[in-house]
């Protein structure tokens, strides 16, 4: 999850499901994307969806942020069995900051108006 202009840099992956190049952001998400291509109950995913409209889709109590701010979620993943889950990656030095805090809301709160209701954040790979 971010906001953009984002200037970070940017890993490059060719997911084979997808069909593509998929930009990543850091090495745990090229990692979790690498975990994803291995996993045959996914079909597909895909990085960086933007989150449009985000702030007429969502009940805004308790956000701040402005409402002209742009926001990507890291990771929409879709399933063998039809259904799809969203992805958050965070480090745990992001997760300490009570504004991507909010940005976590705010995913979490715009993908559940959407209907999905698998919804999670990946702060750390088993096995790395």
């Amino acid at each position: 999850m971010y906001k953009q202009p984002n200037k970070r840099k940017v890993i490059n992956f060719y997911s084979n499901k997808s069909e593509k190049w998929l930009p990543v952001f850091d090495d745990l998400s090229e990692r979790y994307a690498i975990k994803l291509e291995a996993d045959s109950t996914i079909t597909e995913f895909e990085t960086n969806v933007q989150l449009n409209s985000w702030s007429s889709e969502i009940d805004m109590t308790n956000i701040s942020v402005a409402t002209s701010c742009v926001f990507c979620s890291d990771f929409l993943i879709r399933c063998a069995n039809g259904k799809s889950a969203i992805r958050e990656v965070a480090t745990r030095s992001r997760l300490g900051r009570s504004d991507f805090l909010e940005y976590l809301e705010i995913s979490r709160r715009f993908w559940q108006a959407k209907g999905y209701t698998d919804w999670g954040v990946i702060s750390s790979l088993e096995g790395k």
